[in-house]
């Protein structure tokens, strides 16, 4: 037998198997699970229950963790400062964001600000000071409190 829950993206009618690992979830949380098309959103479409292997078509990726949490850091690999050299071509690419979702951009400028005691902010600085706000902070108030 194995342990599966479903996941539905976008109100679609087909529910997706995936492995909740030893978390339990019920109908209608919010999770971020691993897709072909790279992270996503998605609706536990039905609580975790055990299903025979003969069932199951392929491994079963993991649910990543429950939507609604902390801020974290979308490793890009990416090239040459926009304008830095002339008829430079960039490659494009989608990220799907979800009804919801806080998309925080910043520059390294950002990271290795100091404070009064001439410490660098850093990345895990940036999130530890972004994951103690609320959800419903408005990008105002997002600014003020990682410039204080």
């Amino acid at each position: 037998m194995t342990r599966i829950v479903g996941v539905k993206f976008r109100g679609a009618g087909k529910s997706y198997y995936f492995d909740p690992g030893a978390e339990t979830y019920k109908k209608g949380d919010k999770v971020i699970v691993e897709t072909a098309r790279g992270m996503e959103l998605g609706d536990i479409s039905f609580a975790p229950c055990e299903i025979d292997d003969s069932k199951v078509r392929e491994d079963l990726k993991p649910v990543i963790r429950r939507a609604g949490g902390d801020f974290e850091i979308y490793a890009d690999i990416h090239g040459v400062v926009a304008g830095r050299l002339e008829n430079m071509e960039y490659e494009t690419y989608e990220q799907i964001l979800s009804a919801g979702d806080t998309l925080f951009l910043f520059t390294d400028g950002l990271t290795e600000a100091m404070d009064a005691d001439h410490r660098m902010l850093g990345a895990k600085g940036m999130l530890s000071a972004l994951n103690v706000l609320s959800e419903d902070a408005s990008p105002e108030d997002v600014c003020r409190h990682i410039c204080e």
